[in-house]
């Protein structure tokens, strides 16, 4: 976290031996990145209300020692890599607001989800119910996560034979990860409009601001991967949320085949994605 602007060498000293602190994190890792974000969702969500920066101290035992390790350009190097703070500005980047700020709104008035329930088939049908995700993004990926859990519609299917499996009205795993796919891949610069989950009596949709980016062509989509946010495709990753291998859409796909359900349809425009999701069997 960046230093407070008057914290001095022998105020972080204090800090380091201040073994009661909860504003410090030590580790003995160089290398532990999901040490350190866990550190970093810490400090950012401010449980205690310090309203002040949390210090993650690396190459620190527990009791506040120094573990010894040798301190290298390309140390300090890996750890400016993780792409939160821009290093000229001295202010976080877009990515770091979007996983860690508290109310990333107020930078990126489009950074959240919308999910309507219809009863029909069509926007013009009376709404049911209605949920906003937003906050950080971890805590919009947890409530997604949820979401597609109880949209699920799990029963228990008979089999040839006394045999039964769970089927679904929408794979848990496909919406999962597709959702996913859409919070990922958005595009958060240009748009204020948020990423729209529209359940009806016979699908599911979900529309995602932002078409497909850089090289990737419709002639490609979905085999081909192109991330339109590196560091927040990385930061899902490292969280557990997603793989970082393109893998979404076939994974997605798969579920759906296996329920024995339609599989996912994409509208592909310069300005959005829209997947649809059929009610399974």
């Amino acid at each position: 976290m960046q230093r407070d602007k008057d914290m001095d060498q022998r105020d972080l000293e204090r800090l380091l031996a201040d073994l009661e602190s909860d504003r410090v994190e030590r580790t003995v890792s160089l290398s532990d990145t999901d040490k350190f974000a866990q550190a970093i969702c810490g400090f950012a969500n401010d449980m205690p209300n310090h309203q002040l920066p949390g210090y993650l101290f690396v190459g620190v035992k527990e009791d506040g020692t120094s573990c010894g390790a040798a301190i290298s350009d390309q140390l300090l190097q890996n750890l400016a890599a993780l792409r939160f703070l821009d290093p000229r500005s001295h202010c976080p980047t877009n990515a770091a607001i979007l996983l860690f700020a508290k109310d990333p709104l107020f930078f990126v008035p489009g950074a959240y989800v919308q999910y309507v329930r219809y009863d029909g088939v069509t926007q013009a049908d009376e709404p049911m119910a209605e949920r906003l995700f937003h906050g950080d993004l971890l805590s919009v990926m947890r409530g997604l996560d949820q979401l597609a859990e109880d949209v699920a519609g799990a029963r228990p299917v008979r089999n040839k034979g006394l045999a039964e499996r769970m089927a679904y009205v929408f794979p848990p795993k496909a919406m999962h990860e597709l959702v996913m796919n859409a919070v990922i891949h958005r595009n958060y610069e240009g748009s204020t409009t948020p990423i729209m989950i529209n359940h009806f009596e016979n699908r599911v949709e979900i529309l995602s601001p932002g078409g497909l980016f850089g090289d990737l062509t419709p002639a490609q989509f979905p085999r081909g991967t192109s991330y339109r946010n590196p560091v927040i495709a990385e930061a899902a990753k490292n969280l557990g949320f997603v793989n970082r291998y393109g893998r979404g859409i076939a994974i997605a796909q798969a579920e759906l085949r296996a329920n024995g359900s339609r599989e996912a349809e994409f509208e592909l425009t310069p300005s959005h994605v829209l997947v649809t999701l059929w009610v399974g069997s």
